[in-house]
C-alpha cells in the first residue's frame, strides 16, 4: 500500500541515516546511531513530526550468536526476507556510479505513532532485477569493509539516492534534509544540481555529528571520489570537502548546512574546537521512553499514570 498523498505533500523533512532500528529484529542498524535514530523517529512518529527518513536496505552481515554443545561461541547468519516486513516500492530510480547506470529501488517501512500518525521509512536497495550480480550487492552489507569503493558507493546511494526517490515518490515539500552524521553528505551534491548555488542548498539542510572518534568522519582518497563520480562532481563542491588531500564527508555536510548541532554539551565543546570554522549547537541525546520501558512497567505505569506515554514527566516521581 503507497503512502497517502495528502501525507506526502505534507511532509517537510527528510531524515537521512545510515541505521535506523526501526526494529530489534530488523537488521538495519549496528549501535548507538541506529538506536538513536530509532528513537528519533519513533519520537517524530508520536509528536506527528511530517517528517520521511531514508537508510539503507541491508540484506546480509548480520549473525545469531549462540553456544554449541561444547560451549563454543559461534555463529549464525541472519538471511532476512524483507517481502514480508515491508511493501516494495515499484519505481526505481537510476544513479550514475562510475560509467554505469545502477537501479536503486527501497522497501517501505511504517512507523506509527501513538495518534496513528504514519511516518514512512524508505529502505533502499540495488537488490533489484535490471542490476547485474555485482550490483545488488552494494547494499549488501552495513558499513561494507571489503573495499573503499563499495563504501562510497553505498553513501552515493543513500545521500543522492535518498533525495532523488523523494523527489520520484511525489515529496515535492521538503524544506529540510536533516543529514544524521556524514554518511548521507552527498544528499547535498543532489541538492546543488537541483538548487544551483551553495547558499540555496544551506537554506536547506541541517547536520548532526555524534562523535569525535575517527570512524565516525569517513575520509576518502580524491582518486577515488574521481573514479566514482568521473566529471560530475563541481570543483567547488570537492573543495569544500577537502581534508589535507582527502575528501572528508563530514567536511562536506557541515559546509553544506544552515544548522549544525553535536548530541551533548561536552560534545558541543569537542566538535566546536574539532571544527572551529563552523557554529555548532548542541542537543542532548533522549531516548523514546515507551519504547525501552518494559511490559510489565508499561502496564504499572498506564494504570497509575495513564497519559505517561505522551508525558514522560509524570513519571518523575515515581
Amino acid at each position: 500500500m503507497e503512502i497517502d498523498e495528502d501525507l506526502k505533500s505534507n511532509t517537510n523533512i527528510a531524515y537521512i541515516s545510515m541505521e535506523i532500528a526501526v526494529d530489534s529484529n530488523i537488521p538495519t542498524y549496528s549501535g548507538g546511531l541506529g538506536v538513536l535514530s530509532g528513537d528519533t523517529v519513533r519520537s517524530a512518529a508520536d509528536l506527528e513530526i511530517p517528517m520521511v527518513g531514508i537508510c539503507l536496505c541491508y540484506s546480509s552481515g548480520y549473525f545469531y550468536q549462540f553456544f554449541n554443545e561444547f560451549g563454543e561461541q559461534k555463529e549464525k547468519e541472519i538471511a532476512w526476507n524483507f517481502y514480508y516486513e515491508f511493501d516494495k516500492v515499484e519505481k526505481p530510480i537510476t544513479l550514475k556510479i562510475e560509467n554505469k547506470e545502477v537501479l536503486v529501488s527501497a522497501w517501505l517501512y511504517r512507523v506509527i505513532g501513538q495518534s496513528g500518525h504514519v511516518l514512512p521509512i524508505y529502505l533502499l536497495t540495488t537488490e533489484i532485477e535490471g542490476n547485474e550480480d555485482w550490483m545488488k550487492k552494494m547494499t549488501g552489507s552495513l558499513y561494507d569493509s571489503t573495499s573503499r569503493w563499495n563504501r562510497i558507493v553505498q553513501e552515493v546511494i543513500l545521500g543522492i539516492g535518498g533525495v532523488k526517490l523523494l523527489k520520484s515518490l511525489g515529496y515535492n515539500n521538503i524544506e529540510t534534509y536533516h543529514l544524521n552524521e556524514g554518511h548521507g553528505s552527498f544528499a547535498t551534491l543532489e541538492l546543488y544540481n537541483e538548487l544551483g548555488s551553495i547558499e540555496n542548498v544551506k537554506e536547506k539542510v541541517a547536520f548532526t555529528t555524534h562523535t569525535p572518534v575517527p570512524a565516525g568522519h569517513d575520509r576518502f582518497k580524491q582518486d577515488l571520489v574521481k573514479k566514482v563520480f568521473e566529471n560530475r562532481m563541481p570543483k567547488e563542491i570537492r573543495n569544500l570537502a577537502d581534508d589535507n588531500g582527502e575528501f572528508n564527508m563530514t567536511f562536506l555536510g557541515m559546509a553544506l548546512s544552515r544548522y549544525r548541532n553535536a548530541v551533548a554539551k561536552k560534545h558541543g565543546d569537542i566538535s566546536r574546537k574539532m571544527f572551529p570554522q563552523y557554529e555548532i549547537d548542541y542537543i542532548t541525546n533522549g531516548v523514546h521512553l515507551p519504547f525501552w520501558v518494559s511490559k510489565p512497567f508499561r502496564k504499572i505505569f498506564s494504570k497509575k499514570w495513564p497519559n505517561w506515554r505522551s508525558n514522560p514527566y509524570v513519571l518523575e516521581n515515581a
